[in-house]
């Protein structure tokens, strides 16, 4: 400044001007001098104060997969940055690691300075399902034709999904189903709430399994014998359920084994002196054995369908 006298006048501060002040007040003292010495005095106060709320930083939206029907856990780090205080722990609600439901749920995280200046920010943690349910399914079925329709058969499959629990699988043809003889796939789906779907087949198979019905000789009664150098007719049917079926494609093999053990066969393309004959009215299959230059004896005859494999035994017929 100057003064009235000698016109110059030194002032100091302490602090100085450009001093870097601490927070809350600080009385600042002047000191003013003339060119004669004389001083002169004075105070003023610099306030320092904050402000500023703490800058929090948070990921980006996260989302994770269903692990149950509550939803899933998820884990995240925000971390807060002061400019006085420098580095905060942020408190985050809900908090890493927590349970969060499905859907979409905000997580607010929060940090405080000592001044009491709170900062904020906030993402998102979305718990979808796109997993699908979980099939059970039979292994291959097998089973015997009941009719010439083929088999009623039932199954069961089921399916488990880790949110919903147990799901209803749909399947076609569906259990309690008419299976045709031969081979079906059977496919089976199951859908979640949320649509995710598994599909999965097995097979069932419709075996022909004749049953056998004696209708003449196959055992001959008790008792009985048969003239040698006859013709001595043999007859059967074969039967599903219990019912005679038409087996005209069954492919018959007749098979005798005789007193000194040799055997021979017969059939309806190679009936040797024998025949074959078929009814397609009755079912029934007839063999008209010819005996003429055997010998006296038993001779054990065996029914087979080439077509199914399935052998039977028709007995001991007694030559004399």
């Amino acid at each position: 400044g100057d003064d009235a006298l000698s016109g110059g006048v030194t002032v100091s501060c302490l602090p100085g001007s450009g001093s870097t002040f601490g927070l809350g007040s600080t009385v600042v003292s002047c000191v003013a001098t003339d060119g004669a010495g004389n001083t002169a005095t004075g105070t003023f106060t610099v306030t320092v104060r904050d402000t500023t709320a703490p800058v929090v930083t948070v990921p980006a939206a996260i989302t994770v997969e269903a692990a149950g029907p509550t939803g899933a856990p998820a884990t995240f780090s925000a971390s807060a940055l002061d400019a006085v205080a420098g580095s905060l722990v942020p408190v985050c609600t809900p908090a890493s690691g927590s349970i969060f439901p499905l859907g979409a749920s905000s997580v607010t995280c929060a940090a405080a300075d000592s001044a009491g200046n709170t900062g904020t920010a906030s993402f998102v943690v979305t718990v979808r399902d796109t997993t699908p349910p979980v099939l059970a399914l039979p292994a291959p079925l097998t089973v015997a034709a009941s009719s010439a329709s083929g088999a009623v058969v039932s199954f069961t499959a089921s399916a488990t999904d880790l949110v919903g629990g147990a799901v209803t699988p749909v399947c076609t043809p569906s259990s309690g189903a008419t299976f045709a003889i031969g081979t079906t796939p059977v496919t089976c789906t199951a859908t979640d709430w949320a649509g995710n779907r598994v599909s999965g087949s097995f097979t069932v198979t419709v075996q022909l399994q004749y049953g056998f019905l004696n209708v003449k000789n196959l055992p001959p009664p008790s008792g009985t014998a048969a003239k040698l150098g006859s013709s001595l007719p043999l007859s059967w049917r074969w039967t599903l359920g219990g019912t005679a079926v038409n087996s005209a494609d069954a492919l018959p093999l007749i098979t005798i084994t005789g007193p000194s053990g040799a055997t021979t066969t017969f059939t309806p393309e190679s009936p040797g002196s024998s025949s074959f004959q078929y009814s397609s009215s009755t079912f029934t299959w007839q063999f008209n054995w010819q005996t003429k230059g055997l010998a006296a004896g038993y001779y054990a005859v065996t029914v087979t369908s080439r077509k199914t494999g399935q052998a039977y035994s028709g007995g001991q017929i007694q030559l004399k």
